[in-house]
């Protein structure tokens, strides 16, 4: 019988496939250890689980921890080792090192993760940088989402502010016309007085001296311009402060602008590096930096139609979307 030729590569073929299939039967083996832990932890006296680990096995506690957690989030606890020992086929194929880094998952998530990635091809550190950039994808998500959010928030604030302001100037006008014919009116007095003294005849049988009227309207008018005058000045000085505010939103608005388009700019850069290092999270990540720059110019539109004052709640929350990731790069960057 001929002897089929042994090469490099089918020897390696070999060695690849018994190694995969070691560390699937040592997943199978760990979640049967782990069960066996947890069965005995339950019978041992309170706080004596350290020292039954140290005299009488050969784990520590935190590898017989992992074990246990092993078992609980992967294993069946209907199943034995000799019949299919995880939850699912996906699981089945992982190695111990790959079912423990996936712990850093939410449960509901691991095994469409799993199938997804194609975990079971990956390296422990190819998995845990996966897992490192699917999260940071997640948290800038949900950063844009509440930057979203507070623009919103910020947008309703400034149509109040608005408001606010536009009743303010028609109360302003409101006291300038009561001013104006209030002084039309003393004008019509003074004529009207001018006119009895006039007519010394008809002034003579009036009851009431002509001067004591003219002080009484005095008076009268008097208090009547000062406490008008006074709502003015406090209407003025209302108007002063929200135009102030408004000018500080916009000046707020315009650094969360600036800090935002810089913000895009370094995204925009790491898109091509990760492009020309052929990383497979690639397409993620574009479809993250997409929806993130549609938000920026939405939130950079909305921003300059608003006024002054709600434009400064919209620049914090630009500012603090940019400094997040600013700082995302500073301390995760490569």
């Amino acid at each position: 019988m001929e002897k089929t030729e042994r090469t490099v590569d089918t020897v390696t073929l070999e060695i690849n496939t018994l190694h995969r299939q070691a560390q699937q039967m040592m997943l199978g083996y760990v979640i049967e250890i782990g069960r066996r832990l947890v069965e005995v932890k339950e019978m041992l006296p309170y706080g004596s689980w350290g020292t039954y680990l140290a005299q009488r096995t050969p784990y520590s506690q935190s590898t017989a921890n992992n074990f246990m957690k092993i078992f609980q989030e992967y294993g069946d606890e209907n199943l034995s080792l000799f019949e299919e020992g995880t939850k699912s086929q996906t699981f089945g194929k992982l190695s111990y090192t790959q079912a423990l880094a996936l712990l850093a998952l939410p449960a509901e998530e691991r095994e469409a993760f799993s199938r997804e990635n194609q975990v079971e091809n990956m390296s422990s550190r190819q998995l845990q940088e996966a897992i490192k950039e699917r999260n940071q994808a997640r948290e800038e998500a949900e950063r844009l989402k509440n930057a979203a959010r507070d623009l919103e928030e910020a947008k309703a604030s400034l149509a109040h502010a608005e408001q606010s302001r536009a009743k303010m100037e028609e109360d302003m006008r409101l006291l300038n016309q009561r001013l104006e014919d209030m002084n039309q009116e003393a004008a019509q007095k003074d004529e009207e007085l001018r006119a009895l003294r006039d007519k010394p005849v008809e002034v003579a049988v009036m009851e009431t001296d002509p001067a004591q009227l003219e002080q009484a309207r005095k008076e009268g008018l008097e208090q009547a311009r000062k406490e008008a005058a006074d709502q003015l000045e406090k209407s003025k000085a209302a108007l002063k402060k929200a135009k102030e505010k408004e000018k500080a939103a916009r000046e707020q608005l315009q650094q969360l602008q600036e800090a935002a388009d810089r913000a895009i700019a370094m995204a925009e850069e790491a898109k091509k590096e990760a492009a020309a290092a052929g990383n497979r999270e690639v397409a993620t990540f574009q479809a993250l930096f997409d929806q993130a720059q549609a938000l920026v110019n939405k939130m950079g539109a909305i921003r300059r139609s608003v006024d002054q004052e709600t434009a400064g709640k919209l620049s914090r929350a630009m500012l603090a979307l940019a400094e997040a990731i600013r700082k995302e790069v500073e301390e995760n960057g490569k």
